[in-house]
């Protein structure tokens, strides 16, 4: 097994195919417990990954909001008017109905 640091800082575990199956139950334990991923290699290139539930799911709901063109739009004209007006708004005052 290989740590290797990425540029946000996380450990991402680097393991053989091999390695991963006679391991699996405790990368499954470590995934989960620590929301650590792992990269799993096939003849010393990546082939898969191993993530936590949360961590699946997150990026699923990232790839949706980006392959929304309308959401995609409401997020950069509220970027605009931030970066115009510089005014901040609380949740309360976003929802307050």
């Amino acid at each position: 097994m290989v740590d290797i640091q990425t540029k946000g800082g996380v450990a991402v575990r680097v393991l053989a195919l091999s390695e991963a199956k006679a391991k699996l139950s405790e990368i499954v334990d470590r995934v989960d417990r620590r929301n650590e991923s792992v990269t799993i290699t096939r003849n010393g290139k990546a082939v898969a990954m191993i993530v936590s539930k949360d961590e699946y799911d997150g990026l699923r709901e990232t790839i949706e909001i980006l392959q929304d063109p309308a959401f995609m739009k409401e997020i950069r004209d509220g970027i605009r008017d931030l970066k115009r007006t510089g005014k901040r708004y609380t949740v309360d005052e976003l929802f307050d109905e």
